[in-house]
């Protein structure tokens, strides 16, 4: 009986071994990435990550995309589809050279304060580069809608603005075979010898392990994180972030820095149009023109001009003066009266039957707000205004029924990113390449702006980019 008895116990002690094993061996199993190789493996389907697949495939590699997000196309899904474009052989009627689009750069790294950029001869290289981009692209398929050619730039319009302009990247990536892996993210760069192998990652499938002979980083900026602005950008912490996808969160960007890549130094934010709140701003629409108003701080001070040449200007002279608002002061027109009303019960704007009234409201001094006023209706009564205002821009100040709306900086993305050559292959600190990666759109677009965006530049830039990276990322891999 005791024998039979040890005889059942060692049974279920070997089959509880064998349900343990096979657990065991199911956990291990489940711990271990799944392996993934592929020639070219991409990070981010934005409009950069997008074109590096296209033109990579295009050569015959095999390529693969990680998108964190359920959808391709990043912050170029919300942009007005306009693409820089030089040297275009005839595709743009008029002057396309490069040194006129220059002028666009040069003028603008100009205003505001020196950062060290732009490197105008990177620039010029890129710009030169784009034509060919354009016309590949418009080979594959690609329709435009238009094209611009400008006192100093020259633009092709594609058709269906950015959401179509990103739509015709994905489309064409895959019909050259490009796997498109959404709600994928990529978490590190595997580095071997000092060069980058591959990635690691985390999606649908679970922890994934990518192989590749060629990474490029196309996750964007970091403007959706506002612990990383606060912490590059103290300046800018503030600051709405307003058309920038909700990636951008900077996650290439610590994937870089990991394997050994370094930042640019003075990282700014891409600063775009001075605007109402968002709440507000819905209801504004176009129904008050900013130009036309007089803009004070909160001490009753004219500051600026309030056509500056640049749509990024003002924001920008906002941040600099430690600005986090300033008051466009108004009076009212049948057709924005209701919207000014509306204005008030958000908290939005502010409303004096007078001046004194107004100043009280806004805790001014009256006297200040008294002068200030009276020195610009005398620049609207001359046409010549001291701080450089157009004279169809400056409309006199009724002193009576007078509404001020806080205006706020906003930011589309950043300028910044990690250091690459003008092929954008990621470098170190001491300038020897990262074998085997590559970084493109605002993964590494300092070099081509001061402080001041220029609209329309990032995606004929950016686009050129994932050309340069994807055909050579094809090289690589022998194609």
């Amino acid at each position: 009986m005791l024998k039979k008895g040890m005889k059942t116990l060692m049974t279920l002690a070997m089959l509880l071994g064998l349900v343990t094993g096979c657990t065991a061996n199911k956990e291990a199993q489940k711990e271990e990435p799944k392996a993934i190789t592929t020639d070219v493996l991409v990070v981010g389907g934005g409009i950069s990550g997008l074109a590096s697949a296209v033109f990579a495939a295009d050569r015959g590699a095999e390529v693969i995309v990680l998108e964190k997000l359920g959808m391709t196309g990043g912050s170029g899904i919300v942009s007005s589809g306009a693409l820089i474009t030089c040297e275009t052989n005839g595709l743009i009627d008029g002057d396309d050279s490069v040194e006129t689009n220059l002028i666009n750069f040069t003028d603008t790294a100009a205003l505001g304060k020196d950062s060290g950029y732009p490197n105008i001869e990177r620039i010029a290289y890129t710009l030169s580069e784009t034509g060919n981009t354009v016309n590949r692209l418009v080979d594959m398929g690609m329709t435009i809608s238009r094209t611009m050619s400008l006192a100093t730039s020259s633009i092709v319009v594609v058709d269906g603005a950015g959401a179509g302009y990103a739509n015709f990247l994905k489309t064409t990536a895959e019909s050259k075979g490009v796997e498109i892996k959404l709600n994928c993210a990529g978490k590190e760069l595997i580095v071997e010898d000092g060069a980058v192998v591959g990635v690691k990652a985390t999606g649908e499938e679970g922890d994934i392990e990518l192989r590749a002979k060629t990474v490029i980083l196309a996750t964007g900026g970091f403007s959706q994180n506002p612990e990383k602005v606060a912490e590059w950008i103290p300046e800018c912490a503030e600051v709405y972030n307003g058309r920038a996808t909700v990636g951008n969160t900077g996650d290439g960007l610590d994937m870089a820095l990991a394997a050994g890549a370094v930042l640019y130094d003075n990282p700014w934010l891409m600063v775009s149009t001075t605007m109402p709140s968002p709440e507000y701003n819905r209801e504004v629409g176009s129904l008050i023109k900013l130009a036309d108003t007089m803009i004070v701080n909160d001490e009753g001070v004219r500051f600026t001009n309030e056509n500056p040449s640049s749509y990024s200007t003002l924001g920008n002279v906002l941040i600099e003066n430690g600005y986090d608002h300033c008051l466009a002061l108004m009076n009212a027109s049948d057709e924005n009266r209701e919207v000014l009303e509306k204005g008030i019960a958000m908290g939005e704007v502010v409303k004096g039957a007078d001046v004194a009234e107004l100043a009280a409201a806004l805790n001014m001094d009256e006297a200040v707000l008294t002068q200030t006023i009276i020195d610009y209706n005398a620049a609207c009564a001359t046409g010549e205004d001291p701080l450089g205002k157009a004279a169809d821009n400056l409309i006199a100040l009724q002193e009576t029924e007078l509404y001020a709306v806080r205006y706020y900086p906003t930011s589309i993305g950043t300028i910044a990113g990690v250091k690459t050559t003008e092929n954008c292959e990621v470098i170190r600190e001491d300038g020897s390449l990262i074998e085997g990666l590559y970084a493109v759109g605002e993964m590494s677009n300092r070099e081509f702006y001061n402080y001041h965006y220029i609209g329309g530049a990032s995606l004929g830039l950016y686009t050129t980019m994932g050309r340069l990276a994807g055909e050579q990322a094809a090289e690589r891999a022998g194609k």
